[in-house]
C-alpha cells in the first residue's frame, strides 16, 4: 500500500492476531500494515489464516484498486 493513501484506511478498526490494532507504518512510498505480536511463534492454524485474510480482505475493500493495492 502507498503512504500517501493512509487516509483511505486510517478509519477502520480492524484487529490482527490475538484482536490487536491493526497499525500503519509509513515508509514512503509505501506503508507497512501490522499488528504488535503477543507470541514468540504462531501455528498456520485455520484460526490464524482467517484472521490474517480478513484483515487483508477489509483493506482491499476500503481502497480502490486504482488508488493503491495490498501486497
Amino acid at each position: 500500500m502507498q503512504a500517501d493513501h493512509l487516509d483511505l484506511v486510517k478509519n477502520l478498526d480492524l484487529k490482527g492476531m490475538n484482536a490487536q490494532p491493526v497499525q500503519f507504518y509509513p515508509i514512503p512510498p509505501f506503508a507497512i500494515v501490522y499488528s504488535e505480536s503477543q507470541q514468540e511463534r504462531y501455528l498456520a492454524s485455520r484460526a490464524n489464516l482467517i484472521t490474517h485474510e480478513t484483515v487483508l480482505e477489509s483493506l482491499m475493500k476500503a481502497i480502490d484498486p486504482h488508488q493503491a493495492v495490498p501486497l
